[in-house]
């Protein structure tokens, strides 16, 4: 617990010694150069600024009270360096080349917990691979872990480089990037990116009236007011400790430390006040909640669920795919480009690989091939006769579909399997903000969270994606790569309707039933009108309609078995996958024979719609009825723990993977 911890304090320490600038975003990008979307300049991030409810809503109009309980975050990392060490052009790794060597000015910093919190554990009389039990002690260890350490220790990935003489060391001791950083490093522009995620975020949701921030909002629509909270020095009190911010990240160096620059720049000015405050000088100690990475999944994680694998081979296995990036006319144009500029399109047959190559280079100012480089080639006639105009940007927007196809492939499938640990931990921190029994959800979500007022989620494009595909067609559009620092937020609200007029009363009954709404923010933009079965017209929506689009695939006892692969053949023990490079991937069948197979999926399918009934009724506990796009399904509750269905609604979880809403449309929109 301390070491994670105190890797927080580093990064808050590195941003007061190195005194960075006021301004985020000192590390400029070139003016005059084009640069995709993907790369989140100054100008493009501040397109994301969290905008305030629409004062044309004709919510707002009633004059109900509306209060912010609760804003659950979920970021991509930052500007980072490559994730492989990929030969994605012939010239990419020759010596010379600027993207042969890769070396990183910003380090990760850690400390080892301050004696006082050694001292005081040791009393606890813990056994060997004991933790403690009682969370207030964990709190109070938490917070003298930060009692000024004595020194630090700075990561740097050079012990097998020599900067001077760069063939010095054999090719195979040194670092896959040739130079001073790690895989997948975030860098300082990326750590610069991440501070102004944390100015939106103060921005949108902070009072402190030192700084005339928020100073003349509506008390209602802040969720932390410094100055209330200026003279709290002790642990388990202030505004940053647990439960009051969940911080959760995988155990990669660029998402724990984007989630430290985006907290560092959100608390820093009362982390700091607060240690001008103490008399003992603790640091301001924020948890990090992580995982093993190999096990872990807030990115897809094939090692841990095979079916993954098996779901991307089946989409590139479909006439859909084939038809549109294979041999369609755009499919077999960016072959041809790739063989004739790029040294071969082999290199490409990933498109992770294919935009990592791409982005990275073009993001960090290193030298593309001339045919990538739109400010050289993209007016050169020779090209644009062969190739049609626009050829760059077609190059990343058919990477793009390509990607969000798999995401998208059967009605969603790959998402859904992704997101189910993923909305289940979500859900977890925003339950406790529903009408939902407490009891009955326990059941579903054992690990239910003390609420919290702001959860961040530090990950990555592939989470992202996964989380917009799994809300359903309309949510995203599938024709944009999540860029660098990309935010997706999602904010929970308390309704009083107070005396409303009868005649808007029971629409608004209807509408929000719960009297608890959220508000779904990506990169600036409001998307709840885009969920099937909000209101066209409003920013706000029930939060159980959110509920009812993600409990059927959030719950994760179901992980284990979702993730096996599914059966082709009663004979073999094994199936065999090839990739698109003829890479084997091999998985085990489930075991049994084909008729128990049968029975258990009708078994299965049973369960489900006897669970998505039952959960429909716990967390529609004040539903008349259920408004969903092109259908009025009727509810009936009695008064005991009985629910009766209408044939409607009954026809509908049954024909709408349970959700209780009009059936997505299966087919694959590229």
């Amino acid at each position: 617990m301390a070491s994670s911890a105190t890797a927080f304090v580093a990064a808050l320490l590195l941003v007061t010694v190195t005194n960075l600038m006021d301004e985020v975003h000192s590390i400029q990008f070139k003016p005059g150069k084009t640069y995709p979307d993907y790369c989140s300049t100054q100008k493009q991030q501040l397109s994301r600024e969290i905008p305030e409810l629409s004062t044309n809503s004709p919510l707002l109009s009633l004059n109900e009270t509306l209060k912010l309980l609760h804003v659950t975050t979920v970021i991509r990392h930052g500007d980072r360096t490559p994730w492989g060490r990929h030969t994605c052009w012939e010239t990419y790794l020759d010596k010379g080349e600027d993207t042969a060597e890769w070396d990183c000015s910003i380090s990760s910093l850690s400390a080892a917990p301050a004696t006082i919190a050694i001292e005081e554990l040791n009393t606890q009389d813990l056994e060997y691979g004991e933790t403690l039990k009682s969370p207030s002690k964990q709190t109070e260890i938490s917070y003298l872990s930060g009692a000024n350490p004595s020194f630090m220790f700075e990561k740097r990935y050079d012990a097998n480089y020599s900067p001077t003489h760069s063939t010095h060391f054999p090719e195979n001791l040194g670092d896959h990037l040739g130079g001073t950083c790690q895989l997948g490093q975030l860098t300082l522009r990326g750590f610069e990116q991440q501070r102004y995620n944390g100015r939106l975020l103060r921005n949108a949701y902070v009072k402190y009236d030192k700084q005339v921030l928020n100073s003349d909002s509506d008390p209602d629509m802040i969720l932390f007011d410094f100055d209330e909270e200026e003279s709290e020095t002790q642990y388990g009190q202030r505004v940053y400790d647990d439960p009051s911010v969940y911080f959760r990240s995988d155990d990669d160096q660029r998402t724990i430390m984007s989630g430290q620059a985006l907290l560092s720049e959100m608390f820093g000015d009362i982390m700091a006040h607060h240690l001008n405050l103490d008399a003992n000088k603790h640091n301001p100690v924020i948890r990090v909640h992580t995982s093993d990475r190999n096990r872990d999944f807030l990115a897809p994680n094939e090692e841990i669920c095979p079916r993954l694998a098996q779901v991307e081979h089946e989409a590139k296995q479909s006439q859909e795919w084939k038809n549109e990036f294979e041999t369609s006319e755009e499919a077999r144009t960016m072959k041809k480009f790739a063989d004739e500029y790029l040294s071969g399109w082999w290199r490409y047959a990933d498109s992770d690989v294919a935009m990592d190559c791409f982005m990275t280079t073009a993001c960090s100012d290193r030298t593309l091939p001339y045919a990538l480089d739109v400010d050289q080639s993209g007016t050169d006639q020779n090209i644009i006769d062969k190739y049609r105009s626009g050829l760059v940007d077609r190059w990343v927007q058919f990477h793009t579909k390509r990607e969000w196809f798999i995401y998208k492939y059967n009605s969603y499938e790959y998402s859904k399997i992704v997101t189910n640990p993923i909305w289940n931990d979500i859900l977890s921190g925003l339950l406790a903000f529903s009408d939902a029994d407490k009891h009955e959800m326990a059941k579903a979500w054992p690990d239910l969270r003390e609420p919290s007022k702001f959860a961040l989620y530090s990950a990555h494009d592939s989470t992202i994606m996964a989380l917009l595909a799994s809300l359903g067609y309309g949510v995203s559009d599938g024709r944009q790569w999540p860029a660098y620092a990309s935010m997706f937020n999602i904010e929970i609200y308390k309704m009083d309707l107070g005396p409303v007029e009868s005649e808007h009363k029971w629409e608004l009954d209807e509408m929000f039933p719960t009297k608890t709404a959220f508000r779904l923010v990506y990169n600036g933009q409001v998307l709840d009108h885009n969920i099937a079965g909000c209101p066209d017209e409003e920013e706000l929506c029930d939060i159980d309609m959110l509920i009812v689009h993600v409990f059927r695939f959030s719950n994760i006892t179901d992980w284990e078995d979702i993730c096996k692969v599914e059966r082709v053949d009663d004979k073999d023990d094994q199936v065999v996958i090839k990739d698109e490079d003829d890479n084997v991937i091999t998985v085990r069948r489930r075991s049994g024979n084909a008729a128990a197979t049968v029975f258990l999926f009708i078994l299965t399918a049973f369960i489900f719609s006897c669970t998505g009934a039952f959960m429909m009724y716990v967390y529609l506990t004040r539903y008349n009825s259920v408004k969903t796009t092109g259908v009025e399904q009727s509810l009936s509750l009695n008064h005991g723990n009985d629910i009766e269905l209408t044939n409607a609604l009954d026809a509908a979880v049954t024909n709408s993977e349970g959700y209780g809403l009009t059936p997505q449309n299966d087919t694959v929109i590229t």
